[in-house]
């Protein structure tokens, strides 16, 4: 029944984003004059949004599935998403040495960017409609499903930081057991067996998620000056939205009726639109920076191996000349190169295709 209800929820919230895409595709894809919406909102941002609802969804499916027990399910991302693989993570820890759960500092901070950007998405569509006399209800169910989405990301990226605070806990945990247990090999082994299989469980997710995060980010960034730029420099002014509610068009799907504004409602309503797109940008790449502690949570492993070699002494030498042998051999090959090196190609790619016909140069 839970697993029924779960589907249910994930279905609606799914649906209601891919709506959201339709709606943008077929009012905003080909129109020039909306470029800046369309690119920097639907292709930057909402991808981003709805890849969280993506990867929580294929989890639930895959988890409710009995799949052939083999290794790589012990070492897959879908465990992150088990609660029985959550509750087993904190009864595990050694609780003795520090709570690994971090405070509400951590929620306030996903929860009250959410709210934020919540704010202002409320507010420009106030600001813009305030003068309309009709706005087609897929309008306003796309501003809903904005809403719910943005707070179902924070939900997401805050469980991905719980999850990486609960690794750094079983880091602390499994040196603390190899001090205890010096000259155990299988007993040390097996404890540093279960640490690599959490730690390659959250990296294998983190890694492919951040690298598709900040391309989006560099992409999205360079869309946003290249426009702006083209908005100071030029002199004419970026549509926003409703500068098409009075174009005379056939498709009602996309058609509001509202009065012409003012300059100075039209460059309000620039600023505030303008806002929430910085606002986006800075807060997805926030989010993943903090969820990660950096670029890769691969410094989790280098430390503990770090801390292994600070331990090990002469009188457990056999034990350690094998121990340390058999932590060698764990690895994973992916580093932070494979993220650093798609981010320049990406802003080129942004600002070469903005460039032509926008900026010259």
């Amino acid at each position: 029944m839970l697993f029924l209800s779960s589907i249910c929820c994930f279905s609606i919230l799914i649906m209601g984003s891919l709506f959201t895409i339709y709606w943008y595709t077929v009012c905003f894809l080909g129109k020039s004059d909306h470029l800046f919406r369309f690119l920097s909102f639907l292709v930057t941002y909402w991808s981003v949004i709805l890849s969280a609802q993506i990867i929580c969804f294929a989890a639930l499916a895959r988890n409710n599935r009995r799949w052939r027990y083999h290794i790589y399910q012990e070492t897959s991302w879908v465990n992150l998403f088990r609660e029985a693989t959550f509750a087993r993570k904190i009864s595990s820890l050694d609780h003795s040495n520090r709570c690994c759960l971090p405070s509400m500092g951590a929620a306030l901070f996903f929860y009250g960017i959410a709210a934020y950007l919540s704010f202002l998405e409320m507010y420009h569509f106030s600001i813009q409609h305030h003068r309309c006399s009709r706005i087609p209800l897929q309008l306003y169910i796309s501003h809903v499903s904005y809403i719910f989405s943005v707070f179902f990301f924070a939900t997401f990226c805050y469980c991905l930081y719980l999850q990486r605070r609960l690794l750094e806990g079983k880091h602390d945990d499994t040196i603390s057991f190899i001090t205890k247990h010096s000259g155990k090999l299988y007993d040390c082994m097996d404890k540093t067996c279960d640490f690599f299989k959490e730690y390659i469980q959250l990296r294998s997710l983190l890694l492919r998620w951040l690298s598709f995060v900040l391309c989006c980010v560099a992409f999205g960034l360079a869309i946003f000056f290249t426009m702006n730029y083209k908005h100071l420099f030029s002199l004419s002014d970026i549509s926003t939205m409703d500068d098409h509610d009075n174009e005379q068009t056939n498709n009602k799907f996309c058609t509001i009726s509202c009065d012409k504004p003012t300059q100075a409602e039209v460059q309000i309503s620039f600023l505030i639109f303008d806002l929430l797109v910085f606002s986006e940008k800075l807060t997805i790449a926030a989010f993943a920076l903090v969820i990660v502690g950096g670029l890769d949570i691969k410094s989790e492993w280098d430390s503990f191996r770090m801390s292994l070699h600070f331990m090990q002494t002469a009188k457990d030498g056999d034990f350690w000349k094998k121990f340390l042998s058999f932590v060698k051999k764990l690895h994973y090959d992916t580093t932070t190169e494979t993220i650093t090196s798609l981010i320049i190609p990406v802003l080129g790619l942004g600002i070469g295709l903005l460039s032509d016909g926008y900026v010259n140069i």
